[in-house]
């Protein structure tokens, strides 16, 4: 076998007819547990490293669900299961209509009717009634996880860039718009605007901006009738609840090509809200409740929470869930440097704290979700994993093993014979560079079915 030179070789050998070592990793369960979920470490190595140091993957804490109760003036607090926990956590508000929260705890509301949007803590305390003033009609709110606020100012034809403590970072003027009663953005960086449309006919359509104000596609998803909010999931779908009754909700890519459409049970939806596990909370105008469904469409719960005047604006406050490290498994060479980056769903911002075999915290360059370990020694071998936090509840990881060696002496040849026993399998891989964390291309599978 003739090898381009430069080329860097591995090869991985699997016994038995059956084996294959490209079998795919089985997907999580798209409903999982909402108060303890535990996931148990692949393979057997892991699972030994977690009964011997003790790390316990799970998730600890309980989602909260906020409903904007838009003639009543007041936000309501639930559990995920629809009980009570204070029909009026904010009053005195004047036709409140878009709300968010974030992983702190603060509730961002756009009291409409008010021209402004207030900032509460998730336990009812006033921050700032009048965080953001100057407004016309600030009807839809989103939060981007980087302490970016957008408000959709509905009579003013512009969405504002804010900080989360208020302060004006960008105008964005939307020409040929009418009115924005929708907005939502999602982890690569798109802004969806929805377009109420004119008067007359109500048809209008949703736009695609970048979270930077700079625009895309004015009219992404055009043709639409009395569109009103917008969610975005973790694979950066959007969800858009039309409100034209019998009203309906159409899940769309990011380029605006339709995924799914349902509308069982629907009046008139007039908000949406994602809680990252597979659950749609949407908030029907008409029927006075809050429903749930599958992000697939199917029924969950038709009135959730019922008993609402007009809602128009529901908001999940959730846990850090499903936590990964990304690039698995590594070796790396003594001296090296190799970098952790945990992703989970949730509502950010996180915290993040990272641990070496279950209990001994572990000091490193941390930005955001991503953690650094410079000049790695033998003693930084083992087991890590991250425990993620917000004002919500926490997760911890599974470990990722971490095995530090001497450098390794590299060098091309012209030429590898590979042998086996019979009824096994060579997998060949290659690698232009063979750095800590090697970027592996499959080459070749060998099948070897007579004697060596």
């Amino acid at each position: 076998m003739n090898l381009i030179n430069g080329i860097l070789l591995r090869v991985r050998m699997d016994m038995g007819t059956q084996a294959s070592s490209r079998q795919p990793k089985p997907l999580p369960d798209a409903r999982p547990p909402r108060i303890a979920i535990s996931f148990l470490a692949p393979g057997i190595m892991k699972t030994v490293f977690a009964l011997l140091l003790g790390v316990q993957f799970t998730t600890e804490g309980a989602e909260q669900i906020f409903v904007a109760n838009t003639s009543a003036g007041t936000i309501g607090q639930y559990t995920p299961l629809g009980a009570v926990i204070n029909t009026a956590l904010v009053s005195g508000l004047a036709g409140p209509e878009g709300i968010v929260v974030d992983g702190d705890g603060y509730i961002y509301v756009a009291d409409t009717d008010a021209n402004r949007v207030g900032k509460y803590t998730i336990s009812g305390a006033v921050v700032n009634r009048s965080l953001i003033v100057g407004l016309n009609s600030p009807w839809a709110l989103a939060l981007d996880g980087k302490g970016r606020l957008f408000v959709a100012n509905y009579g003013g034809r512009t969405i504002g860039i804010y900080s989360t403590t208020g302060e004006l970072i960008k105008a964005v003027p939307l020409p040929g718009f009418d009115y924005q009663t929708g907005i939502a953005v999602n982890d690569a960086g798109d802004l969806f605007i929805g377009n109420y449309g004119i008067p007359t006919t109500w048809i209008g359509s949703i736009a695609k901006y970048k979270t930077s104000g700079e625009p895309v596609n004015a009219a992404l998803i055009p043709g639409l009738k009395w569109n009103w909010g917008l969610a975005c999931d973790r694979n950066g779908n959007l969800f858009m609840a039309q409100n034209l009754p019998p009203g309906r909700i159409t899940e769309y890519t990011a380029f605006g090509e339709v995924v799914n459409a349902f509308n069982s049970g629907l009046g008139a939806p007039t908000a949406i809200a994602l809680d990252g596990i597979g659950n749609l909370f949407v908030a029907d105008d008409w029927g006075g409740v809050i429903a749930e469904y599958t992000t697939t469409g199917a029924i969950v719960n038709g009135a959730l929470i019922a008993g609402l005047q007009h809602p128009r604006g529901v908001t999940v406050g959730v846990p850090p869930r499903s936590v990964q490290l990304s690039g698995g498994d590594r070796t790396a060479y003594i001296g090296s440097t190799t970098k952790f980056t945990a992703e989970c769903a949730g509502s950010a911002p996180f915290s993040h704290q990272w641990f070496l075999n279950g209990t001994n915290p572990v000091s490193g360059t941390t930005i955001d979700s991503c953690f650094e370990l410079a000049n790695l020694q033998t003693n930084d071998c083992g087991a890590y994993t991250v425990v993620i936090s917000n004002v919500f509840g926490a997760s911890t990881s599974e470990p990722v093993m971490l095995n530090v060696i001497p450098p390794v002496e590299h060098r091309t040849v012209p030429g590898i014979k590979l042998t086996g026993e019979a009824e096994s399998v060579l997998n060949l891989d290659c690698a232009s560079t063979l750095t800590p964390l090697p970027d592996w291309s499959a080459l070749d599978t060998i099948y070897l079915t007579n004697a060596p």
